[in-house]
């Protein structure tokens, strides 16, 4: 014991600690490639935004691995953890990186096909109507192949280190290397592929199929005999292979997904369609079918997983209750998120109304809350299957957000107009009717369940209220200048604050109050961020409804739409700090404004992201921005060959978590910061199980065969 004990002072003393940056979560443009079977990369984005994304297939977690953007996005040919390359359609180019997609050189080839075989990576180009093979150590360098002669090429695929290349036009000969591309000879060929190719595949050594757009042309033998197999059905576009009898194929006109388990010969159309058949490549990993980048099946079909979430364009609202999230979308859809918003859950039905979903709410019994942009309340009990409609309003009280009590039988949907209220625990709702004697209006909730309003009286009045609309004045201000009411919190049933507009100073005043509103005091206002303008206007597409939160009674966040800032107070109101996110400035394809934000911590988010108009798509910060970091963490000690890195960091104690540089069988240690062993396996894999483990800070020592010894911190939440 006391040797562990020094090892963790040890540890301590040479920590190094980086925090992990946000990434979008939706996906534009873009293609995937796998590594070592275990592994997802997804090369994703728009010209000069480009990013490349890892993804565990089996815990779903993800990490965007360049932390600036790359110039263009590719298909990905991934060597090993650090070293890979893109192969950029349409030009050919190819973008190598040696650290791990931190940052990307263009190598001068310009090939027409590109892949990796285990000696290096191999290639072709076309050199008039021929095409010339050639193969690189590192991408960026190329050399050209040793052959007999030129061919057209049709396509090069290889199994192990035996690529083939089949002729594109009528040949007696196909190309054979046995050496990684390096040398080819030829082989006798007795077949003509006519038609439009679309995928050629080893299965192995000697089994070859070649599917084109209508029948799969077959060879046992190495191209000395082939047989057709005629693909019934539409034109085919996409192959994903398990084996020279298992696949999966699209079909373009009409659109479909269908698979065989007898090399072609009977074909299934799946039970249940995706809803989006996807736009980039079909890829089978683990018995999962994956279709970019948006689904997977594992059932051949009969259901899809949402994991690759796509949701740009959508989230006009988003709320988590711990891991579980749901985002409210346009025209009455939806996802939900049991992982804190790594992978969403997508439905293609929608609420009744069809109206787009402005506030979202997670009970902590796991039913959802959706308010829609007409001020109506539907609930679901079943993660999304129904919904059931709690009130009808035929006028547009656009909804705003859900206040709950502490217990949640107090439930208060901020609209627009007069507030909607339940009281036991949104089994019903009803409209507070008092008397509100016009003006603008901020509904709060106290944790006790008490309902309070400020109204707007160049200054603010405030009131309680009830649900049967009686009301009580217990605090007025009344500024000397001219003031606009634009935003109100409780943070305890004590400590709340208001936020006004001073109109002709154009700064925002905090107010805040320690006796449950009977009394405010104010506080250091906000000042201008766009000069001549206040930081919270509360115009639309200028900036939007502010929403303040609290974490505690001093830490206060406030954030509005259209914004491409947000401030924070860690003091009470005492100092600000002005806060761009990582999104802003950014590329208007994924957003680069502010929309809707929420927070898990004070420094930690999930954000609908858009520009000045709608939501435009989805940025996660589930590690923080911080001054000190917790997010995949360096220890810097004198005898690491590299440094062990953890994801997800932190995580969660049902998780999984990777071992994201470990490429071989290790000894995996996990201590307590007590010094005590609480965790002892051996992996292969790559990942290393948390299951069970308490909340906490842990030393995660990992010891590989050649006896390198590795650590790293692993934050449990």
């Amino acid at each position: 014991m006391k040797k562990n004990i020094l090892f963790i002072i040890a540890f301590i003393l040479t920590v190094n600690l980086r925090a992990q940056v946000g990434y979008h979560i939706q996906l534009a443009s873009g293609t995937m490639g796998v590594l070592n079977n275990d592994s997802i990369y997804i090369s994703s984005g728009v010209t000069d935004s480009a990013t490349v994304m890892f993804a565990n297939p089996n815990t779903k977690e993800w990490q965007r691995l360049n932390t600036n953007y790359l110039p263009n996005y590719g298909t990905p040919i991934i060597k090993d953890k650090n070293n890979g390359l893109l192969h950029i359609a349409g030009s050919g180019s190819i973008q190598v990186t040696s650290d791990g997609w931190q940052t990307v050189t263009t190598s001068t080839a310009s090939l027409a096909y590109v892949n990796k075989c285990p000696a290096n990576y191999y290639g072709h180009y076309n050199v008039g109507s021929n095409t010339k093979l050639v193969y690189s150590t590192n991408g960026s360098n190329w050399t050209n192949a040793t052959m007999p002669g030129f061919l057209t090429i049709l396509a090069a695929r290889n199994y192990g280190n035996k690529i083939v290349a089949l002729p594109g036009t009528v040949s007696s000969l196909i190309y054979i290397s046995t050496d990684g591309g390096h040398t080819y000879t030829t082989a006798p060929n007795t077949t003509t592929f006519t038609g439009t190719f679309v995928d050629f595949y080893m299965a192995s050594a000697d089994t070859f199929l070649v599917f084109m757009d209508n029948k799969i042309c077959k060879s046992y033998n190495s191209g000395a005999t082939w047989t057709n197999t005629p693909i019934p059905g539409g034109s085919v576009s996409r192959v994903a292979f398990k084996n020279k009898n298992e696949f999966a194929i699209q079909t373009s006109s009409p659109q479909t997904f269908s698979y065989t388990t007898d090399g072609g010969i009977t074909w299934q159309a799946n039970i249940n369609q995706p809803p989006v058949l996807g736009v980039g490549n079909l890829l089978y990993l683990n018995n999962y079918y994956y279709i970019y980048p948006w689904y997977r099946t594992n059932d051949l079909g009969a259901t899809w997983d949402h994991f690759f979430p796509n949701m740009a364009g959508t989230a006009y609202s988003v709320d988590f209750n711990g891991n579980k999230g749901l985002l409210g979308l346009k025209s009455g859809k939806y996802s939900y998120s049991l992982d804190k918003g790594r992978s969403f859950k997508h439905f293609t039905n929608t609420i009744s109304s069809n109206e787009d979903i402005m506030a979202a709410k997670v009970l902590s019994n796991g039913n959802f809350l959706a308010g829609d942009r007409k001020g109506q309340i539907y609930m679901s009990t079943d993660n999304g299957q129904t919904w059931v409609n709690k009130n009808t309003s035929g006028i547009n009280l656009n909804s705003v957000r859900f206040l709950m009590s502490a217990n949640e039988n107090t439930i208060v949907l901020t609209r627009s107009g007069l507030p909607m209220v339940s009281t036991d625990a949104g089994a019903t709702f009803s409209m507070v009717t008092y008397a509100i004697n016009g003006g603008t209006h901020a509904s709060a909730i106290k944790p006790n369940g008490q309902l309070m309003d400020a109204r707007d009286v160049n200054g603010f009045e405030m009131r309680t209220f009830d649900q049967l609309g009686n009301t009580n004045v217990i605090y007025t201000y009344t500024s000397t200048g001219s003031e606009s009411l634009a935003g109100f919190y409780m943070a305890t049933d004590n400590v709340g604050y208001v936020m006004t507009r001073d109109n002709t100073n154009k700064i925002n005043k905090i107010y805040k109050t320690t006796d449950g509103g009977t009394t405010f005091s104010p506080k250091t206002d906000i000042g201008q961020v766009v000069p001549g303008s206040s930081a919270y206007i509360n115009t639309p597409f200028v900036s939007g409804i502010p929403l303040i939160t609290c974490f505690g009674v001093d830490t206060i966040i406030i954030t509005a739409n259209f914004n491409n800032y947000y401030h924070a107070s860690y003091d009470g109101g005492t100092t600000w700090n002005t806060i761009t996110p990582p999104f802003v400035p950014g590329n208007p394809t994924f957003g680069n404004k502010i929309y809707r934000m929420h927070f898990f911590t004070s420094n930690s988010y999930i954000a609908s992201t858009g520009d000045t108009f709608d939501p435009k798509g989805l940025y996660l910060n589930s590690q923080g921005v911080i001054s000190a970091p917790m997010g995949i963490h360096e220890l810097n000690f004198s005898d690491k060959k590299d440094k062990l890195v953890l994801f997800p960091n932190p995580s969660a104690n049902t998780n999984l978590v990777s071992l994201l540089n470990l490429e071989e069988e290790a000894q995996v240690s996990i201590y307590n910061m007590s010094g005590q062993l609480v965790r002892s396996q051996i992996t292969n894999s790559g990942t290393i199980s948390i299951e069970e483990l308490n909340e906490g800070l842990y030393i995660v020592r990992v010891q590989e065969k050649d006896k390198t010894i590795r650590t790293a911190k692993l934050l449990i939440q």
